[in-house]
């Protein structure tokens, strides 16, 4: 197994000062990341600078934030950002959330989902390679502007929660890893290949963890290390969204 971080600082009853002294001590017992979300309490990525601040060593990173509730403009700002104020610790974790949240929280339409994460991740990677933000795509037309703020470092690390089949195609196609959920690491080899039991299997392990894209040889000498993130998602209904799922 591969470095193990911690998924969900936020704990109820904590206070951030207990939370910033939480993400100290982890980084000192060794933990590889600690990653935030959000979904309608607090936002990820002022969470992840104040626990930016208070590390040095730690990677940090979202899990994740929905690609309907800020423009990709908008978030590549805030995802630069936070790279250059933990001097490359950062990665981005990318979901597309449901129905429910998108629609009545955000008041955004829940339409083709993985065609917009798709065009989300473009965009963000020209912003993260200091490239003109030109787009010419389904939801979203961008032109004439190159941000501000320069990259930190080459290719910003871009994770996706995938659920579905169709999803978990395009994490191989267009990101850096795979957030997955209700999947066990000693069952990571029967999931990369297809031949994992059927859904159902997975539905009450409250595991997820970031997963590096398919190693390539040719692409790359060394292979990438599972980062598994323990969580407890045992009232999050993924289940029956999981289910649900359908390629768009």
């Amino acid at each position: 197994m591969g470095d193990v971080g911690i998924m969900g600082m936020h704990v109820s009853g904590m206070s951030w000062r207990e939370m910033r002294d939480s993400a100290v001590l982890a980084e000192d017992l060794g933990y590889s990341c600690l990653s935030m979300g959000e979904s309608w309490g607090e936002d990820a990525l002022t969470s992840l600078a104040q626990l930016a601040a208070v590390t040095s060593r730690i990677r940090i990173g979202t899990s994740i934030v929905p690609v309907f509730a800020r423009s990709p403009a908008n978030l590549a700002m805030a995802a630069l950002n936070l790279d250059r104020m933990s001097e490359g610790r950062f990665f981005l974790g990318l979901g597309t959330s449901g129905r429910l949240v998108i629609q009545d929280l955000h008041g955004e339409r829940f339409d083709k989902p993985l065609t917009r994460m798709r065009e989300y991740i473009d965009i963000i990677r020209k912003a993260s390679r200091g490239e003109m933000l030109d787009h010419d795509g389904e939801f979203f037309h961008t032109k004439r502007f190159r941000l501000r703020i320069p990259p930190f470092r080459p290719g910003l690390p871009i994770y996706i929660a995938a659920l579905s089949p169709a999803s978990l195609r395009l994490t191989g196609e267009v990101a850096d890893g795979w957030l997955p959920i209700f999947l066990a690491p000693s069952r990571m080899t029967a999931a990369a290949t297809g031949t994992s039991p059927p859904p159902s299997a997975f539905a009450t392990v409250n595991t997820s963890g970031v997963t590096p894209r398919p190693w390539n040889a040719k692409r790359s000498p060394v292979r990438p290390r599972p980062v598994w993130i323990s969580s407890n998602t045992s009232k999050v209904p993924y289940r029956s969204q999981k289910e649900r799922s359908a390629a768009r």
